[in-house]
């Protein structure tokens, strides 16, 4: 042999395996997310369903009254009675309702959810009635306009008991 030259020669190691073994064969590997972790992202995703459906309840309820406010002011009265839980006898209201609002555009300014029922207060312009509410609650799982009402004058999003007495709308649905 050329002592310039490399030469490989078979080393066998006798020294012991680097990965350690246990007694029942398997590894002891931790597990890669923590319980806390899995719990905490359980905790976040219930959240997120939660608002989703909060926000799906409440655009599915605004798009019936948006839908329905379109009908009046554009005289669908029969497409808009479609929308409440109105009976046919209370055409003569929804008539009068969209000769009042006729031609006008209305336009969302408050909202709100309480008691399981959604309310909407509409300013429109370009009718006689200035400001229009509607209330909505879920039937058959569905959302329909339970009362309906329209002034000339501001209305509140929710009226208390005091003021129905007092001030009854021009126009009103309940």
């Amino acid at each position: 042999m050329n002592p310039d030259q490399p030469h490989l020669t078979n080393i066998q190691s006798t020294s012991p395996s680097p990965l350690p073994s246990f007694p029942d064969g398997q590894a002891n590997i931790r597990p890669a997310v923590p319980l806390i972790g899995k719990i905490l992202a359980i905790l976040i995703l219930i959240a997120f369903l939660f608002m989703t459906y909060l926000v799906f309840v409440k655009n599915y309820a605004e798009a019936t009254s948006d839908t329905f406010m379109e009908y009046i002011t554009e005289g669908k009265v029969e497409q808009a009675m479609k929308l409440t839980s109105a009976s046919p006898s209370e055409k003569a209201f929804f008539d009068s309702a969209a000769i009042a609002l006729k031609g006008g555009s209305s336009k969302l300014i408050e909202s709100t959810k309480k008691d399981k029922k959604q309310y909407f207060l509409y300013e429109v312009n370009g009718s006689s009635s200035k400001y229009t509410r509607t209330t909505l609650e879920e039937k058959d799982s569905k959302w329909v306009v339970t009362v309906f009402v329209h002034n000339k004058e501001k209305l509140k999003l929710i009226q208390n008991h005091l003021q129905r007495k007092l001030l009854p709308p021009i126009g009103q649905l309940a």
